[in-house]
């Protein structure tokens, strides 16, 4: 196995801001452009129950799944 080198090292620190940063900015930009769009309070429930509900059953999976 090799070391790596200062170029390898630069171009994998560059490679994960662009990634982790592009995911945050695309976040960012898809909860400003849902703050502009009219939500009507009969859409408003059913739309925080459905997102909370995938939440949870998300965590749950994460929490319960085999590791190993």
């Amino acid at each position: 196995m090799h070391a790596l080198s200062l170029a390898g090292i630069g171009a994998i620190i560059v490679i994960t801001i662009i990634a982790v940063g592009g995911i945050k900015l695309l976040y960012a930009w898809l909860a400003a452009r849902m703050q502009r769009l009219p939500f009507s309070q009969r859409f408003a429930r059913p739309a925080r129950t459905v997102a909370g509900s995938a939440m949870i059953g998300a965590g749950a999976w994460l929490l319960l799944k085999p590791h190993g």
